[in-house]
């Protein structure tokens, strides 16, 4: 917090980036330190254990110049295809609970259940319902997102104050105008950091769904090196997904999360 004369300065977004550009610099040390530790570690337990980091970084580019072997593409456009239609299904059960009571009841248990079985679990019944393929791996990347957009939609409506609709009710007669001055901005302000979670965890989900469930993609790219005893290719394709995750964090989840808080304090929120 930056004051002048007992005034409290709001900084701008550019600001705010520099700030936590230079704090990245605490976290690419701890890497560096991690990666002297992976490489005494490899020097102890052997290559066919764990792998050396130069070799795994080594075998990383080449993967990447590679496009056929990486299958990238394929794994995005399935995490893309889940995330999206789960993102879509939560909120729209989300809302529908928040102004129906009695549907909130009925649809209460079932994301209980969801959140209570573990991915892994939608993993084998998807193989057993669809079998290999695009639509298995889709499947469970909806099952395992929604219930994050639907909590989160839910409690932003939850959080609108009464005296807002009250005085909603007074001045906006209709419903498209209360909907979109109302509830759109809390909508959005609470949806957008789970949405941010939810598409990051369909990353992962679709990875680990083609481990098992695909013949193609990032995670059946990660099953055969795994099949054939190949340490480095499967420490590569895991450290392509760390890289792809912190890339995915620093461009597009701390800029709109700069841009948020940004909003928040010039509305006072």
């Amino acid at each position: 917090m930056i004051l002048h004369s007992g005034i409290k300065l709001q900084k701008n977004y550019f600001s705010r980036l520099i700030d936590y550009l230079f704090s990245s610099f605490v976290g690419i040390g701890v890497f560096f330190v991690i990666l002297a530790f992976w490489q005494c570690a490899s020097y102890f337990v052997g290559d066919f254990i764990l792998a050396k980091p130069v070799d795994v970084i080594k075998k990383a580019i080449k993967i990447v110049l590679n496009p056929v072997e990486f299958d990238l593409l394929i794994s995005l456009k399935r995490a893309f295809f889940g995330a999206f239609f789960g993102i879509f299904l939560g909120i729209f059960l989300g809302v529908v609970s928040y102004f129906y009571k009695s549907f909130l009841l009925f649809i209460n248990p079932i994301v209980s259940i969801c959140l209570s079985i573990a991915p892994i679990v939608w993993v084998v019944l998807a193989l057993f319902w669809f079998g290999f393929g695009d639509f298995s791996v889709i499947f469970v990347v909806i099952v395992c997102t929604f219930s994050l957009t639907f909590g989160a939609s839910l409690n932003a409506l939850k959080q609108v104050p009464q005296n807002l609709k009250n005085m909603c009710d007074v001045f906006l007669q209709t419903s498209i105008k209360k909907t979109l001055h109302l509830y759109l901005p809390y909508l959005l302000l609470h949806l957008l950091p789970a949405t941010l979670i939810a598409l990051s965890n369909a990353i992962k989900l679709t990875i680990m769904s083609e481990l098992l469930g695909a013949s193609d993609g990032v995670g059946a790219r990660i099953a055969d090196a795994r099949a054939f005893l190949e340490n480095d290719v499967v420490l590569a394709y895991v450290l392509l997904c760390i890289v792809f995750l912190a890339l995915f964090e620093f461009f597009v989840t701390k800029n709109l999360d700069i841009l948020i808080n940004s909003w928040k304090e010039s509305h006072g929120i």
